[in-house]
């Protein structure tokens, strides 16, 4: 049979969410491999996330295929690059170097080609005559080892004009099956790695000029390349082969070898037989081995990598993937949490150490994933290809996913949604979305890759990098194409009939049809472009804020431009920038020299040119959080909503990063008011899920974030401030703002003033509720009169006898059952007796005993005893018994 060597281009990713990025229509695909070096390519989605590679080439039957850097959407074939076709012959094994891109092929006659990224490949001369069936690289490219079915191995450098060098030859008593080089530890050897760039050694020299002594502090340590192999045969014998091609045999292994694996950090060989037996040998500085450990795995699974330091991920049956960790011994499982229920078992594994994330192809096409972190291996939302997925490859922070039908490449991004008065459209597919409005839900499919998607009242507007797509979603029964466009698209809005789009060069306005109405300038290149309201606010590169009203025929300039440069210190760029529904204030969040994110927010006062800011700094019982995302509500001008993050790096220790991530939440919505007298106030706070994606808009009484299971466009989250009033009216949403607003700066006339005319028993619980949070016992006892809740008055001048403020606060949460709120007030005073009871009568038995041991020692019998009393009432007298007897 023919081969082929075919090179097609893959799409160059943006920073928009995106799902399915590309799949090749070629048949009869064996296997594919990444470059890790190169131009991204395209994407395809995971639930939230969503995953691509950089260089891609997949085996065919009779033929590779390479995906490269173009700027075409489909794959097309490179029209500068020649393929390069073999009659009669099939390619057999490739390879990408570690380092550069440069890729190797092995061919059915013996044959070796070379690609280094140009328009030709080159035709080696081969001492092989008969078909390559291994071809490897080196840890940091210094050599390649290439072995033909007679066992005749070959050593190869490759030098500074990319040509391979002939180094040495070896015959192996049999036909090879599998090669793996030793990894060497890393150090600071620089005079040797000097040493070696003079004399030519062009691996050392890419590596010292590449080696910087400092990276944000910290030392860097060199690795130097080992270039000794371990070759295994058919028989089982294992060679060990060093750098000048001395070879020796140093284990006879008791059946078949299916893969050899080199430890990352230690010098040790894990051995793959038959069966999922598992062996891991020392290895002595000559190449020799020593047993340490074997196990035998139970299942049917044959897919097996290193999934980080020292850890082994093995499929062993089903969706389970165990990990072994050779040097302790220890095991442990993950399991796959599938939408579906479909029996399935996985097929392939791959880790990725930049992003510290294991996937797992499925037979019915589920790619599922888990990131692993100091806690442990957390699921991530699964993904979904056509056909079986047979193998499986990362390249960079891009997964390439070999299935019977295509190929196909995937890059995690951000979540694709967007939300205008009620309606609302989340990304759940390459090409789909779900629409949903006035509690009706329609799908809305695309030919295009989607990137990013905008709403308003009649229409949503999506795109890819390259082409613009119109439709009218009013109603949803009849979701209609407008048209399709050609345009450079990093970002857009949507107004009325006006389509904002932002590209690299050009800010334009456009019609629905595509025609360009109107250019705006701005200094500088866009990076930044929102739109609340008709306000559009718009960022540059240069740090300059422009900002237009949209509601007349033509775009016009809307107050000054802001040089954020000279307001904002330690300033590098924007990242988000909003403006609120009045178009007065714009809130920013910003990176600082060193490019990393702020723990900070600001808010810019048009009318009276000043910045506001809080920070977001770590405090004594907190850690410092990053603006992640902001959003203004879409009426209330004052309101502000600031999704935080914790970054996951701060802890210097496992041990302390478990704790922090135990106590504080990953994500925080902090909802805050702002005021050109009081500055930026913090109206309240909310802990979201781990499973919780983003914060998509803000419309009072709801944050409106995706719905996790995608069943629905997005979820509504109730505000604490109107719990109860889920349906209230806008009259009496704009008199709990302001309620609230005058309660926390303490102007009660004010705040009374706001709700004099409430009268339902619903908002006065809500502004009873606020009363805790604020810690105003005197406006709460009005609120409480005005429900006609008699035992809540006697409750609270009950609580007046307790000395300390926070305490009477806390007797107030308990009776309107904010228990946690309860519990943080009675621990902030340190009344751990009443703390003690309050967890007594939740049933939180447990935590009351370790409350009584840790701080309310004299209550250490008491609690006790009543909990043995708990459990004599449940009917467990031997753990009462035994509870009894310790106090």
């Amino acid at each position: 049979m023919a081969g082929e060597l075919l090179v097609h281009p893959a799409v160059e990713s943006s920073d928009c969410p995106t799902t399915e990025v590309m799949s090749s229509t070629l048949s009869g695909i064996e296997s594919c491999v990444f470059s890790t070096v190169g131009n991204p390519g395209k994407t395809v989605r995971s639930g939230s996330q969503l995953y691509s590679c950089d260089a891609l080439v997949t085996k065919v039957t009779g033929s590779f295929q390479a995906e490269t850097d173009s700027s075409t959407a489909h794959g097309e074939l490179l029209g500068d690059l020649q393929p390069e076709y073999v009659a009669s012959c099939q390619a057999l094994s490739l390879a990408w170097h570690p380092i550069r891109k440069t890729l190797v092929v092995g061919w059915e006659t013996g044959h070796l080609r070379l690609w280094n990224g140009e328009k030709d490949f080159v035709s080696m001369v081969s001492p092989h005559s008969t078909p390559v069936l291994v071809l490897k690289w080196s840890k940091m490219g210094g050599r390649l080892v290439s072995v033909d079915a007679n066992g005749l191995m070959v050593g190869w450098r490759l030098d500074s004009r990319c040509q391979l060098l002939s180094v040495y030859k070896v015959t192996l008593p049999s036909i090879p099956c599998e090669a793996v080089f030793r990894v060497s530890r890393p150090g600071p050897d620089l005079t040797g790695l000097a040493r070696r760039a003079v004399a030519g050694d062009q691996v050392a020299l890419d590596i010292f000029s590449a080696w910087r002594p400092r990276t944000a502090g910290r030392q860097v340590s060199v690795h130097q390349d080992n270039m000794a192999v371990y070759v295994a045969t058919a028989q089982g014998v294992i060679m060990y082969v060093n750098e000048t091609g001395k070879c020796q045999e140093v284990l006879q292994y008791s059946g078949r070898i299916e893969k050899l694996l080199y430890h990352d950090t230690e010098d040790g060989l894990v051995v793959v037989g038959m069966g999922q037996n598992l062996s891991y040998y020392s290895a002595e500085s000559d190449g020799s081995l020593n047993e340490v450990t074997t196990v035998k795995l139970s299942g049917s699974g044959n897919a097996i990598v290193w999934a980080g330091s020292g850890v082994l991920a093995c499929t062993v049956s089903d969706t389970t993937v165990r990990c072994w960790e050779p040097s302790s011994g220890e095991t442990y499982t993950l399991s796959a949490q599938l939408p579906d229920v479909t029996a399935q078992t996985i097929t392939c594994l791959a880790y990725s150490s930049n992003k510290g994330v294991l996937c797992g192809c499925t037979t019915v096409g589920n790619v599922v994933f888990w990131r692993h972190t100091a806690a442990g291996w957390d699921p991530l939302p699964p993904a979904k290809v056509q056909g079986v997925a047979k193998t499986c490859t990362w390249g960079g922070s891009m997964l390439a996913v070999n299935s019977s039908s295509a190929t196909y490449i995937m890059k995690e991004h951000n979540l694709c949604a967007a939300y205008y008065r009620g309606m609302s459209a989340v990304q759940v597919s390459a090409s789909q979305l779900i629409v949903q409005s006035a509690g009706e839900t329609a799908e809305l499919n695309t030919d295009l890759q989607v990137f990013g998607v905008c709403l308003s009242r009649e229409h949503a507007a999506v795109w890819s990098n390259r082409t613009m797509a119109v439709y009218t979603v009013a109603p949803l029964s009849t979701i209609n194409a407008i048209g399709s466009f050609g345009c450079q698209v990093d970002s857009a809005v949507l107004y009325e009939q006006s389509l904002v789009v932002a590209s690299t060069s050009k800010l334009q306005v456009h019609t629905l049809q595509g025609t360009v109405k109107q250019t705006l300038d701005c200094d500088g290149q866009a990076i930044s472009l929102s739109l609340t309201g008709h306000f559009l606010t718009v960022a540059t590169i240069n740090g300059i804020l422009h900002m237009w009203d949209l509601s007349r025929r033509e775009a016009k300039i809307h107050g000054k431009a802001k040089d954020l440069v000279d307001s904002i210190s330690d300033f590098a760029e924007v990242m988000c920038a909003r403006t609120n529904a009045t178009g007065t204030r714009v809130a920013l969040s910003v990176a600082g020299a060193n490019l990393l994110p702020l723990p900070k927010i600001y808010v810019w006062d048009m009318e009276t040119d000043s910045m506001l800011c809080h920070s977001f700094s770590a405090q004594e019982s907190e850690v410092s959080r990053f603006v992640v995302n902001l959003y203004w509500d879409c009426e209330e001008p004052r309101l502000l909503v600031c999704e935080t993050r914790r970054p996951t790096t701060q802890a210097h220790s496992a041990s302390v990063l478990r704790k922090v991530i135990n106590q504080h939440p990953s994500s925080i919505l902090v909802s805050l008011i702002t005021s050109s007298e009081h500055g930026l106030l913090i109206q309240d706070t909310r802990s979201m899920s781990q499973e919780f994606v983003s914060l998509v808009a803000v419309d009072t009484p709801n944050y409106i974030v995706p719905e996790q299971t995608f069943q629905s466009a997005v979820e509504k989250i109730l505000m604490r401030d109107f719990e109860g009033l889920e349906n209230c009216d806008a009259a009496t949403r704009s008199a709990v703002i302001k309620f609230s607003f005058s309660l926390i700066i303490g102007d009660i006339d004010h705040a009374f003033k706001a709700i004099h005319n409430i009268h339902s028993v619903a908002v006065w619980s809500s502004l009873a509720r606020m009363c805790v949070k604020a810690q105003r016992l005197d406006v709460a006892r009005i609120c409480l009169g005005n429900m006609k809740d008699t035992r809540g008055v006697a409750a609270l001048r009950q609580a007046e006898q307790l000395p300390e403020p926070e305490a009477r606060v806390a007797a107030l949460a308990v009776h309107l059952g904010m228990l946690e709120e309860a519990e943080k007030l009675y621990a902030v005073c340190g009344r751990w007796d009443l703390l003690n009871r309050l967890l007594q009568a939740q049933g939180k038995w447990r935590d009351a005993v370790k409350l009584a041991e840790e701080k309310d020692r004299i209550h250490v019998r008491h609690t006790c005893h009543w909990y043995g009393k708990h459990l004599e009432s449940q009917g467990d007298l031997e753990r009462a018994a035994e509870i009894v007897q310790t106090s």
